[in-house]
């Protein structure tokens, strides 16, 4: 089915500014529900991985699973941060 010249059928306009795409959304939940089905196979999993592997691995998932904000500019000072123990693990079984 061609399009036809002036076809009063045919959005010209495209889809409204920041509307959802149906599929992205309906595969975005299909991959939050297998991770959050297979969550306790991650964390095993996980815990055989390098921290660096860790990061590499949530980075890359997370996105599909929660949304991503817009990027913030924020400035680093010289406070300390507190990182949970459990991320220095392997470090300390290498030493």
């Amino acid at each position: 089915m061609p399009f036809k010249k002036n076809d009063p059928n045919i959005n010209r306009l495209g889809r409204k500014l920041g509307s959802k795409n149906k599929k992205t959304a309906e595969l975005r939940e299909l991959i939050k529900s297998v991770y959050e089905m297979n969550l306790q196979t991650i964390y095993s999993l996980l815990e055989t991985l390098s921290i660096r592997d860790r990061i590499t691995l949530n980075r890359d998932l997370l996105p599909f699973v929660i949304s991503r904000f817009a990027e913030l500019d924020i400035p680093i000072t010289d406070r300390k941060i507190n990182l949970p123990s459990w991320m220095f693990e392997d470090e300390e079984e290498n030493e």
